[in-house]
This record gives structure tokens, C-alpha cells and sequence, in this order.
């Protein structure tokens, strides 16, 4: 396609933990889909700390509207 765009990565930095995308209690309290833990169990929804594939993408603008 021959697109020169950058990449960027959350690799090293807290991110993924402080909007709650990786899953892990030594890190940080489980929430997923703004529920807590505790809220989750007991509307008996499943979730997990391994995760599940997907991708995110962001756009940055350099002007504003």
C-alpha cells in the first residue's frame, strides 16, 4: 500500500492496565465493561485474565476542529 505511517506501542507503560484492556489483580482491580469483579460474578457474566484477541487503532490529528 505503501503507507508511511508510524507505530506505537503500549509495550513498557502502564496503559493497557489503566484502561483496563489486561486483566491482572496483582496489577490493578479487574473491571471489564466498566463492572467491577465482584459486580461481574454476581450477574454470573465470565470474565477472564487471559484475555481475547482483538486490535485497536487511534488516530492523531495534528489540527483541531
Amino acid at each position: 500500500m505503501g503507507w508511511t505511517v508510524p507505530f506505537y506501542s503500549s509495550f513498557g507503560s502502564d496503559f493497557n492496565y489503566d484502561f483496563h484492556v489486561t486483566l491482572d489483580e496483582a496489577v490493578a482491580p479487574v473491571e471489564y465493561n466498566y463492572r467491577s469483579k465482584e459486580e461481574l460474578e454476581q450477574a454470573g457474566q465470565s470474565w477472564s485474565t487471559q484475555g481475547a484477541a482483538g486490535t485497536c487503532y487511534w488516530a492523531r490529528s495534528t489540527t483541531s476542529t
